[in-house]
């Protein structure tokens, strides 16, 4: 039983802090200057439209893990590098301020 407990507070836990990084991004984008429900929307933006390892090196980059993001990008093919450019849909959420 005790064995079980643990499973699952470990489980509740990582889902809790399961958001992969997307707060840093929020919070970053708030720091410099936007409102929460546009940073809200790009990030929200980005994380459909840009390669899911693309993503994780962006949000590694605002969690303040610069070098393990330019490592993560730097590994990835150029075609998975490129979808960063998808990135550009976000800014239509500008126009939300």
């Amino acid at each position: 039983m005790k064995k079980i407990l643990v499973v699952t507070a470990i489980a509740l836990l990582a889902a809790a802090c399961g958001d992969n990084g997307k707060t840093a991004m929020v919070n970053k984008c708030v720091k410099e200057g936007q409102s929460q429900k546009v940073c809200d929307c790009i990030v929200a933006k980005m994380e459909k439209s840009v390669d899911k390892d693309v993503f994780r090196a962006m949000t590694l980059d605002a969690e303040g893990k610069t070098e393990e993001s330019e490592k993560l990008m730097k590994s990835l093919p150029a075609e998975k590098q490129m979808s960063a450019m998808g990135a550009l849909s976000a800014l239509e959420c500008v126009s939300l301020n």
